[in-house]
C-alpha cells in the first residue's frame, strides 16, 4: 500500500489533468490525501467533486480518500506533517498537483525505493509540454560554496569558465544514482525515515524544506537516490503564480534560515552580507 500526499494552494487549472494521470499510475491499494491550504480559487471544490465521483476501486486496487481543509495557509511543511499524521501506509509519496504523472512513473519510483532500502528517492522533473526536456529537480552538490552560488546571485557574477557550479544534478542516462537533495514535489520515503528525522522543519513555510530534510537524512546515513525513469511533467509555480511579492517574501525568509541552520557562523555571516546587498539592490 502507498499513501500519497497532495498539498493544494491555488491549483484549480491543473487538478483535473493531474488527477487523471495519477489514477492511471496506481500500482497498489492506495490512500490519497489532499490538503488544501485555504485556496481562494476553486481548488477545494474541484477536489471534492473528484472524490465524490470516485468509485473507491481501480484495477482491483482499493483507493481511499481523505480531504483536509485548512482555514488558513499554514505553509507546505506544515501541510506535509498533516499528511503523514493521517497516512496509514509505511510507504509515503509526496507529489505536486501542478504536474502530469508520466506512464509507469510511480511504479519506477517504487521499484527504486525497494532497491535502495533506508533511502529517500525522487523522480525527474521534465517540461510540462515536452517530456524530452529535463528540468532542475535534484541537487547533486549541497556544499556551502555550491549553495551560495546557486541560492544567491553570486553565481551570476562569476564566469562559468572560472567556476562551474555543480549544485544541480545534470547527469545523463536513465540509471538510478546518488544525489544530495530531492525535491519535495516528487519524493518517496518511508514513515520510519520521516519519524527518525522529525519530518520537514516547520520553520520553513515554503522553499528549501526539502533540501534541509535531505541534508539531515544524509547526516544520519540514509541514502538519497534519483530515478530518472520516474518522470513527472512539472509546470512549476502552480501554487503561487502571479504573486511575486508573496514568493519573494517566503523565499528570502526560508533562504536565510536555511543558511543559518546548516552552515557555520562564519559562513552564515558571509551569506548575511550578500543577503543584505541583494535586498537593497535586487529584491
Amino acid at each position: 500500500m502507498i499513501s500519497i500526499g497532495i498539498v493544494l494552494f491555488q491549483n484549480e487549472e491543473f487538478i483535473e489533468h493531474f488527477y487523471d494521470s495519477l489514477l492511471k499510475n496506481i500500482i497498489s491499494d492506495t490512500q490519497i490525501i489532499f490538503i488544501d491550504n485555504n485556496s481562494s480559487d476553486n481548488s477545494a471544490r474541484i477536489v471534492r467533486k473528484l472524490i465524490g465521483n470516485s468509485k473507491g476501486k481501480l484495477n482491483d486496487h482499493k483507493i481511499s480518500y481523505t480531504f483536509i481543509q485548512n482555514n488558513k495557509n499554514y505553509g507546505f511543511s506544515y501541510a506535509v506533517h498533516q499528511f503523514v499524521e493521517r497516512s496509514t501506509s509505511e510507504t509515503l509519496l509526496l507529489i505536486n498537483p501542478d504536474s502530469i504523472v508520466c506512464k509507469y512513473s510511480i511504479q519506477k519510483l517504487h521499484e527504486c525505493l525497494k532497491k535502495h532500502t533506508k533511502s529517500i528517492v525522487g523522480g525527474q522533473f521534465v517540461d510540462y509540454k515536452d517530456v524530452q526536456i529535463k528540468k532542475n529537480s535534484t541537487v547533486l552538490n549541497s556544499s556551502y560554496s555550491s549553495c551560495l552560488l546557486e541560492l544567491t546571485n553570486v553565481g551570476k557574477l562569476i564566469p562559468q569558465s572560472l567556476y562551474k557550479n555543480t549544485f544541480w544534478d545534470n547527469k545523463e542516462g536513465e540509471g538510478d544514482h546518488a544525489v544530495s537533495g530531492i525535491t519535495g514535489g516528487y519524493m518517496m520515503f518511508t514513515k520510519n525515515i520521516w519519524n527518525t528525522l522529525g519530518g520537514f522543519d516547520k520553520h520553513f513555510f515554503v522553499y528549501l524544506e526539502d533540501l534541509d530534510f535531505c541534508m539531515r537524512a544524509a547526516n544520519s546515513e540514509f541514502g538519497l537516490y534519483v530515478c530518472p525513469q520516474a518522470k513527472l511533467q512539472h509546470f512549476g509555480g502552480g501554487s503561487s503564480k502571479n504573486e511575486y511579492k508573496y514568493n519573494r517574501k517566503h523565499w528570502l525568509v526560508s533562504r536565510k534560515y536555511f543558511f543559518k541552520k546548516n552552515f557555520s557562523s562564519l559562513q552564515y555571516s558571509l551569506f548575511k552580507a550578500i543577503d543584505l546587498i541583494e535586498r537593497v539592490f535586487i529584491f
